[in-house]
């Protein structure tokens, strides 16, 4: 069993990774902005400053740092440049510099699939050796999960990283500023929905039950620093939109786009190679997330 560091353990992935770590016997500690539930270990200190981080880490040896943590309503640009910075670039640095210096084995580290842009079609799928996309091709969110990922690398002599990419995370209570809860409440306002070539994306989103579990199963583990984190199923936009309309009871309305639907899709097989494979098929996570936005 592993001595493990948690920031970011309040989220979709994150508490659900909590829940995970407690049930396998591990020894968790989370880092919060105030007390959490009771019979956790927890050091309280604000991810937002990452100036105070430093006099508020324990001077404790953990086995594995894991940092879940991310700005919120990332799509809301200007608004959110300094929380995004502060939470996707300063605050993971200073947590490295704390685990090199205490003598920790592994950092891992929330990145998104979306740093590295679309695909070029259904056969080319997003690999880990694909380029990081610059600053002019990303969001301001994605370019500082990018910029990140490439500063860490920096600690790499001293500390093994674990850049996990995940790819259209979805579950139960997750932040409505995320794809799935915003998409879900259209169909339920009757609000258009714009869907490039009249399908969407193409993708292979990931339930959090299984996200959390495939990180879980990146502890202790070597190799590349790299690894997509995704579903097992290929599916279009317009899919999941079909099932939310089944699970809401309402009919989308979907207005076509001229233009290729882009193309999502995570290549996993170093995935199933390191970490496993995912369990829960898109039938059966999407009526239980919607579910738990009470829709």
């Amino acid at each position: 069993m592993a001595k493990l560091f948690i920031a970011g353990g309040t989220g979709l992935i994150g508490s659900e990774l909590v829940r995970q770590a407690a049930g396998a016997g591990h020894d968790v500690t989370l880092l919060c902005r105030q007390v959490p539930v009771e019979g956790q270990r927890f050091v309280v200190a604000d991810l937002g400053d990452p100036q105070s981080l430093p006099g508020r880490l324990p001077q404790e040896r953990f086995d594995a740092v894991l940092y879940l943590a991310q700005a919120a309503e990332h799509n809301a640009f200007p608004d959110n440049a300094g929380p995004a910075v502060a939470l996707n670039i300063a605050s993971p640095v200073a947590l490295c510099q704390w685990a090199v210096r205490t003598g920790c084995r592994q950092f891992i580290y929330a990145s998104s699939g979306g740093i590295c842009g679309p695909g070029g079609g259904p056969q080319q799928r997003i690999g880990e050796e694909w380029p990081r996309q610059g600053a002019a091709n990303l969001s301001f969110y994605l370019s500082t999960k990018a910029r990140c990922e490439e500063l860490l690398l920096s600690f790499a002599p001293q500390l093994q990283l674990d850049f996990l990419r995940y790819f259209f995370v979805y579950g139960p209570g997750q932040r409505s500023a995320f794809l799935f809860p915003r998409l879900a409440q259209k169909v339920r306002a009757g609000q258009p929905i714009e869907l490039a070539g009249g399908t969407g994306p193409l993708l292979n989103p990931i339930h959090a039950t299984d996200a959390a579990a495939l990180t879980l199963a990146a502890l202790g583990t070597h190799g590349d620093a790299v690894t997509n984190v995704a579903g097992a199923e290929d599916t279009t936009l317009l899919d999941v939109i079909r099932g939310m309309e089944q699970a809401i009871g309402r009919a989308a309305v979907i207005n076509a786009t001229a233009g290729p639907a882009p193309v999502y899709l995570a290549d996993t097989a170093r995935m199933k190679r390191r970490l496993g494979w995912p369990r829960v098929p898109l039938a059966q996570g999407l009526p239980s997330a919607l579910q738990a936005l009470r829709l």
